[in-house]
């Protein structure tokens, strides 16, 4: 199984973004990540545009656990979930749990808005190697992860500690289902 996630910025976000994946992928191994893309604010007021994105990673805790573990590093990263206001407010990061999924069942009934189902259905197009896959549109947010290029198309990020870096495929096949 697989946890589908929303990952967006608006303050720093290729920086925090990237600070955000090298986390993760210490801890999970693994990571599949869409596209990323730049994006108007939308339920707030702010002139900083987002990079939004979506990424699959490997479901090795409980939903709440994992929620603990994302506020944690949203609040270390600077988010002030303390805020009564927080959730219209500018944010170094916001991580959002989608949907628990196993990769070859439809996608779920999802609420989200456009921005994030096009970075959804790329990923899963790119997972599931459709010979048609959806493109999210022209323009995408680039950034490095540890020196590797992330946000122009779909990847697999994994995570080496030798030598501490991340190894990045187009290639799905290439590091296996999750543990």
């Amino acid at each position: 199984m697989w946890q589908l996630v929303g990952i967006g910025s608006n303050i720093a976000p290729a920086e925090n973004i990237g600070l955000a994946l090298q986390h993760l992928l210490r801890r999970h191994r693994t990571l599949i990540v869409s596209s990323a893309q730049w994006t108007r604010p939308r339920g707030m007021q702010s002139d900083l545009d987002f990079i939004n994105m979506a990424m699959l990673l490997p479901r090795t805790s409980d939903e709440q656990d994992l929620k603990r573990q994302f506020n944690a590093l949203e609040t270390a990263l600077g988010r002030d979930r303390t805020d009564p206001m927080s959730k219209v407010a500018n944010r170094p990061l916001d991580l959002d749990i989608l949907a628990a999924m196993d990769l070859q069942a439809p996608l779920p009934q999802l609420d989200e808005p456009p921005y994030i189902m096009v970075t959804i259905r790329e990923l899963l197009d790119f997972v599931r190697q459709s010979p048609q896959p959806r493109r999210a549109p022209a323009a995408p947010a680039v950034f490095a992860v540890a020196g590797t290029t992330v946000g122009e198309r779909p990847l697999v990020l994994h995570w080496s500690d030798n030598p501490g870096s991340i190894r990045a495929s187009t290639d799905v096949s290439v590091f296996g289902e999750p543990p």
